[in-house]
């Protein structure tokens, strides 16, 4: 039987895992001077912009429209660690479409969108990237995104998961599990 924290403790590291390589290349394009970004620091953000997208919003729904209430309830309030991070993901996903609007803004600002069968977004970040910089406004704005979802993912897993796995039932850990199961690989 998978838990409702297992399930979610899988999903961080998924979301991580894409994240990660983006830090690193952080402290390089600080430094960058006219230098062009490497294809692996492509590929990075043009994977970061598809979890921003994609995992990122659909795993912070999920607690907040399925493990959130049961904790909520089996506590008695809705106050507390949960409004905390409630309050989290809404300035997560605020950071994170800044970083993508930078992200569009970066590829459009020479190459206007044109359709590719859905690869245009890679094909032209590739292309303006190449001919200039890490803009450092991008820079900047991963700088406030990375941070923050690290701090709220270890706040998460230090806090609120220890808590849902001791307030909660195992019955209801069952149904929770059920609904967070991932609908994609």
């Amino acid at each position: 039987m998978s838990s409702p924290v297992n399930i979610l403790l899988h999903e961080h590291h998924q979301i991580m895992a894409v994240v990660q390589p983006v830090k690193t290349f952080l402290g390089r394009w600080r430094e960058l001077s006219g230098e062009a970004p490497t294809e692996a620091e492509i590929r990075g953000l043009i994977d970061l912009d598809r979890e921003l997208e994609g995992r990122l919003p659909r795993h912070a729904d999920k607690e907040d429209r399925v493990l959130f209430p049961a904790i909520e309830q089996a506590l008695g309030t809705r106050e507390g660690p949960t409004a905390v991070m409630r309050m989290e993901h809404r300035e997560i996903h605020a950071q994170a479409e800044e970083v993508r609007r930078t992200l569009r803004d970066l590829r459009e600002l020479e190459h206007p969108a044109v359709d590719d069968h859905g690869h245009a977004f890679g094909r032209e970040l590739r292309q303006s990237l190449a001919e200039g910089m890490i803009s450092q406004k991008l820079v900047g704005t991963l700088e406030a995104l990375i941070p923050l979802l690290e701090s709220h993912f270890a706040k998460e897993e230090q806090v609120l998961f220890p808590m849902a796995e001791s307030v909660l039932d195992s019955e209801t850990k069952t149904r929770l599990a059920a609904q967070l199961e991932p609908s994609e690989p």
